[in-house]
């Protein structure tokens, strides 16, 4: 097999189709299509499609290139090490936050994942982002941290439904905010509610 092309396996042939398709069929976002669907017209149950419909919107400005399709992938695979960077020189200094967010920039696995099309770098990035405003938020009480943390972490869910992992780390820092009463703070609830009412919506609407 070759290993100097964009397209490796299923998964990132179906988000090449799925952009492709947004590209030549008027980007309806609701009804993303792929290519193996028969004589019908392809609509696909999947995870939120903003990868692939930025990829088409990107083919739109710069034509139908590897590298377009490859830009967003690189992008949060750069911003994951800033990221980790910040979030562990939070709690541990910049010397640890330094060797953490060199960890991310070279490990194997993560810079497959980055420099292919696979799905999996954008709902990385951006849920290691609402940890770290969430963190900063516990620490300094600021109300922006507190919605785009909140904004990032259902991203996060939108574009992977196993996401939903972070709700651990997540509960773990309101418990450390509020201690045991941590259920009893409304704005406990009000976090859960922004993160979740837009993947439960679309969710909803991919299974219909």
């Amino acid at each position: 097999s070759q290993r100097d092309v964009v397209i490796l396996e299923w998964r990132p042939t179906d988000l090449a189709a799925i952009a492709l398709n947004y590209y030549r069929n008027g980007f309806d976002f609701l009804h993303p299509q792929i290519l193996w669907g028969g004589n019908g017209p392809g609509y696909v149950e999947m995870e939120f499609p903003l990868l692939p419909y930025c990829i088409a919107a990107l083919y739109s400005v710069f034509g139908i290139h590897d590298w377009v399709a490859l830009a967003i992938p690189m992008m949060c695979g750069i911003g994951l090490a800033v990221v980790v960077n910040r979030l562990t020189a939070h709690f541990f200094g910049a010397a640890a936050g330094f060797i953490a967010g060199l960890f991310a920039a070279t490990a194997p696995t993560w810079l497959a994942m980055s420099t292919g099309l696979w799905p999996d770098a954008p709902p990385v990035f951006c849920g290691t982002l609402g940890l770290y405003l969430l963190a900063r938020w516990v620490d300094e009480g600021a109300t922006a941290d507190f919605i785009v943390a909140a904004c990032a972490v259902s991203l996060a869910i939108l574009l992977k439904l196993t996401s939903l992992y972070l709700g651990l780390p997540i509960l773990f820092l309101f418990w450390v905010k509020y201690g045991q009463r941590w259920w009893r703070v409304p704005r406990v609830w009000l976090f859960a509610i922004l993160v979740l009412l837009a993947p439960v919506l679309w969710y909803v609407h991919a299974y219909r």
